[in-house]
């Protein structure tokens, strides 16, 4: 028999229709269990839930014995247990609520929820037990309040049904105000403004006594029979996750201070207004603004007014605010603290005094007093896309795509979101999420596209002001723009902490310590003071950031004075050039030092090349080219790195053109541009190799390279043979093993396999021997594949697998595309076809990405071959097309060779022997395929039957491809 618990409302099992679960601890293991997903649950945290004063011994045979009475108990099955954890899945109301919610059935969903979650299992006696089930009965009521909102919409033309739900919401919730203004609206079109009024009457009271607030006028503007576009104009949107996390925090027993700490416009103030309207322990709620308090004198005042307290008729008003606060348990808020000296002692005082009291502040920097009573919660920026989630679907999930489309519905009717989908992510992602600024820029959509007003936002942060017929207004005179905003902040500086934020600005992206004090002079002490008023955002890598809106801001400020801002610049690019510098060593050594060093500072790197290349400072340009190429073809990022270092070109001369021309020579290579890698390589080649011997021998193995992927092997070796002698001539250990490995690949494609195993186990050692984990990886690959080659299997598994392995150590994705290539292809030798399948398409979509056109040929042939073989031709088809093109715009002219050889294995394998044939007979004819190639063909063509006449050309083959429509000829 299928058992169902029962979770929402009172608790059991659905037996007989009558719940069967009490206080004990058997029922609460067993409903903690049943929340957790399916999840396993260790032994010590069970422990220490439900017996949290005991010992962890006794803890653990008090549970063992728990375990048994719930193994016990009727209905109960399926409840697992080992040594260290305990698992208990049963069906339940919660999961069919849950799956009803995702499933958009909101009406089922809500018929579910019967009362309070898990209710008849609380437990005051037990802390712990109370503070999970607070959270958990908060989550609940979370998701049920959407639910009830989302069925509201759908119940649009039946206002009574609305009524009900949007009295329902008001239950759980007297000052939910989206509620009242669903049912004012519900009422009045029901014809009940008498209901309506009486409803908003009983909200105001209760407002004005829990907060001390007056309703907004969104709500009146219902009453009054107003346009109802400013009724959902300041509806709260996203940080349900900061919510989650606030609420249990407040559940905490010794959590009695918490500061939520962010920059003006972040929304601190907005997300306590929804933190306090969230069901918490607390039965009373206060509210105090302190913007135009100038002192904590005046706070008290203000504080005593809200909590009852008669200034006239006490003889102590701190005594008797005191007094009133300690009748009930309250939460009190205290927003837009930051100016005010002196708070920190006095809410010290109240929370002496009052032992129920417990104090949100919302603040630009910590008022804390030092004495660890506080609890800072820095707030960020909404969540905003990223490049692999940039279309509609994926980017109107994200909260501040969905603020921006909500406040720009509001400013045009009819606005559509995924038409303008990719500026609208450019808007979001330029104020890194800042919901002050998202709004005022969306604001503007009643004049302007997306498009337009993220172009706006490159150039000021001017557009970030609210359009004068906005509706509706500011919710703060000083939020009608993000000017005002960052004046406020800059007016409240200490002038040592303005030249350190000026100065500060001439980074780009995040920043060390060290290039904090070295470029702009910024003590530790003058960043930790920055840190705290939310102007300098510390990230847990020891690194720190201006908020672009910040950054932008504090430019500004320094452009005010052009030679400091000039001396800065210099010294900024003078800095992170010597960084690359340091970093040089690893190219040949630790790659992931290389990679980790540089994307850590990527954006001041790449700005240090951009300020040498607008100087033409040619020896700066020489010291950061040969680091940053190496990052580039180590990350797989060849099309970057060409598009950052090509424009420094008609700057190199002499050596540094040889060198430049050598590492532009490789990166062209990589990303399949064989006709510009073999021009650039011949250049560098005409320079000679008295300049720079190793940029010499670069790009003889770069032009070998070109040769050897146009087919010219033969010259290709000849290439490789002359690069060792020079890297032999000139004593470069480094050369010597690229030359050796390089000639490794020439034999092996010219059918001379004992060669091509002996001068790259030769390179590999010297690889080795240097610690150079690129080239150890690669060279790993190589052998792996001529172990396949020899009908070695097992041997070839073992290398390419230490390959992938080191790779993924090492973060070489560059190279492991190269192991994982060649590891497929051996797994599909081994039958083993999922597997090979899996590895070659990751392999396809990692090399369309990073632009390394020759394994991303390979890897597509690959996979029409097992396409054929899973008995799907007509995909193999469309691969092999697919490889036509992309080949013959990239002058890849070996590869459409091998796409014929391919053709001929679909031909054959729906009975077209001949013409099959005779497309085998084509290729082996061809002079500049690898000797791989024609022992392939030599095989399959010994076991057919001979063919008469001559074989068609590969032009012809090629066309009857493109046009074959996959049927076997007649």
């Amino acid at each position: 028999m299928l058992i169902r618990l029962l979770v929402l409302g009172a608790t059991g099992l659905d037996l007989d229709g009558a719940p069967r679960f009490g206080a004990e601890r058997s029922c609460q293991l067993l409903a903690y269990l049943a929340l957790q997903d399916g999840a396993w649950v260790a032994r010590e945290r069970l422990a220490a839930l439900l017996w949290p004063e005991r010992s962890a011994a006794d803890g653990r045979r008090n549970l063992r014995k728990v375990v048994f009475r719930a193994h016990a108990m009727t209905g109960v099955s399926g409840l697992e247990v080992d040594d260290r954890a305990l698992r208990w899945s049963p069906q339940s109301d919660l999961r069919d609520f849950t799956l009803a919610v995702a499933a958009g059935r909101h009406g089922e969903a809500l018929e579910l929820l019967r009362g309070p979650l898990l209710e008849g299992l609380d437990d005051d006696a037990n802390p712990a037990w109370s503070a999970w089930l607070n959270v958990e009965r908060t989550r609940v009521a979370a998701v049920w309040r959407q639910a009830a909102l989302d069925r509201i919409a759908e119940l649009g033309d039946d206002p009574a049904a609305v009524v009900v739900l949007a009295r329902s919401l008001l239950r759980s919730d007297p000052l939910d105000e989206a509620a009242l203004a669903v049912l004012l609206r519900a009422e009045l079109a029901c014809g009940h403004p008498a209901l309506a009024q009486r409803a908003f009457r009983e909200y105001a009271t209760r407002l004005a006594e829990d907060l001390g607030v007056d309703p907004s006028a969104s709500l009146r503007a219902i009453l009054a029979g107003a346009a109802a576009e400013g009724s959902d104009a300041r509806r709260f949107i996203g940080r349900r996750s900061e919510l989650r996390e606030l609420v249990a925090l407040l559940a905490e027993p010794g959590l009695r201070w918490l500061t939520l700490l962010g920059p003006g416009g972040i929304g601190k103030s907005r997300l306590a207004r929804e933190l306090i309207a969230t069901p918490i322990v607390p039965t009373r709620r206060l509210w105090i603004d302190l913007q135009d308090l100038a002192d904590v004198d005046a706070m008290l005042g203000r504080l005593a007014e809200r909590a009852g307290v008669d200034p006239r008729g006490t003889g102590d008003l701190f005594v008797a605010t005191a007094a009133a606060l300690a009748a009930t348990p309250v939460l009190l808020v205290l927003d837009n603290a930051e100016h005010l000296d002196g708070l920190a002692p006095a809410v010290e005082r109240l929370l002496a005094a009052a032992t129920g009291l417990r104090v949100v502040v919302t603040s630009r920097a910590s008022v804390g007093g030092g004495n660890g009573a506080e609890r800072v919660w820095r707030l960020g920026g909404l969540a905003v896309p990223d490049d692999d989630s940039r279309d509609a679907d994926a980017a109107l999930a994200f909260d501040a795509v969905g603020l921006f489309v909500a406040r720009a519905g509001i400013a045009r009717r009819g606005f559509d979101a995924a038409a303008e989908i990719d500026a609208i992510v450019d808007i979001v992602a330029a104020v890194d999420g800042m919901p002050l600024a998202i709004e005022l820029a969306a604001s503007w959509i009643r004049l302007l596209p997306a498009s337009e007003i993220a172009l706006e936002l490159r150039t000021s942060i001017d557009a970030l002001a609210l359009d004068p017929k906005a509706v509706p207004a500011a919710a703060r005179p000083e939020h009608a723009s993000v000017r005002e905003v960052l004046e406020r902040s800059w007016r409240w500086l200490a002038p040592s902490e303005k030249a350190a934020l000026a100065g500060l600005a001439v980074f780009r992206g995040s920043f060390g310590v060290g290039a904090a004090r070295a470029v702009a002079a910024v003590s530790l002490p003058l960043l930790s003071a920055l840190v705290d008023k939310s102007l300098v955002a510390a990230h847990d890598d020891a690194r720190f950031a201006l908020h672009p809106l910040v950054a932008a801001y504090a430019l500004e400020q320094l452009e005010a004075t052009p030679e400091r801002r000039d001396e800065l610049a210099e010294r900024h690019a003078a800095h992170f050039a010597a960084e690359l510098r340091s970093l040089a060593p690893h190219a040949r050594g630790d790659a992931r030092r290389l990679v980790a060093g540089i994307a850590a500072d990527f954006a001041n790197v790449r700005a240090a090349w951009l300020h040498a290349l607008g100087r033409a400072d040619r020896s700066r340009l020489d010291a950061m080219a040969s680091t940053l190429a190496a990052y580039y073809e180590v990350g797989g990022r060849a099309a970057e790195g060409l598009a950052l270092l090509t424009p420094a070109l008609p700057l190199a001369d002499g050596v540094f053109g040889q060198r430049l021309r050598c590492q532009l020579s490789s990166l062209h290579v990589l990303h399949g541009d064989l006709q510009t890698a073999l021009a650039l390589a011949r250049a560098g080649i005409a320079a000679g190799e008295a300049g720079e011997p190793e940029a010499f021998v670069g790009c003889l193995l770069h032009a070998g390279s070109c040769l050897w992927q146009g087919g010219d092997h033969a010259g290709a070796q000849a290439l490789y043979e002359q690069a060792l002698a020079a890297a032999r001539r000139h004593g470069s250990g480094h050369s010597i093993t690229l030359a050796l490995g390089e000639l490794g690949t020439g034999a092996m494609a010219l059918g001379d396999l004992d060669a091509a195993w002996r001068q790259t186990q030769e390179a590999l050692g010297l690889a080795r021997e240097a610690g150079n984990a690129y080239l150890t990886a690669g060279f790993l690959s190589n052998l792996g594949g001529l172990a396949r080659l020899r009908g070695d299997l097992p041997a070839s598994e073992q290398l390419l697998a230490e390959s992938v392995a080191r790779c993924d150590e090492a973060g070489l994705a560059t190279m492991a595309q190269y192991a994982l290539q060649q590891r497929a292809q051996t797994l599909a030798a081994l039958g083993r076809r999922p597997e090979a399948r899996r590895q070659f398409e990751a392999v396809l979509e990692r090399t369309r990405a990073s632009g390394m056109v020759k394994l991303q040929l390979a890897a597509e042939r690959e996979l029409a071959r097992l396409d054929l073989a899973d008995g799907a031709p007509a995909e193999a088809l469309a691969r092999l097309r697919r490889i036509v093109a992309t080949a013959r715009a990239t002058g890849h002219s070996t590869d459409l060779a091998k796409a014929a050889v391919v053709f001929g294995e679909v031909l054959a394998a729906a009975g077209d022997v001949t013409r099959a044939s005779r497309i085998w007979q084509m290729v082996l004819a061809q002079q500049d395929q690898e000797a791989g190639v024609h022992r392939h063909m030599t095989s399959r063509l010994e076991s057919l039957p001979a063919v008469s006449g001559p074989p068609p050309s590969l032009d012809e083959v090629l066309g009857d491809l493109l046009s074959h429509a996959g049927a076997p000829a007649a």
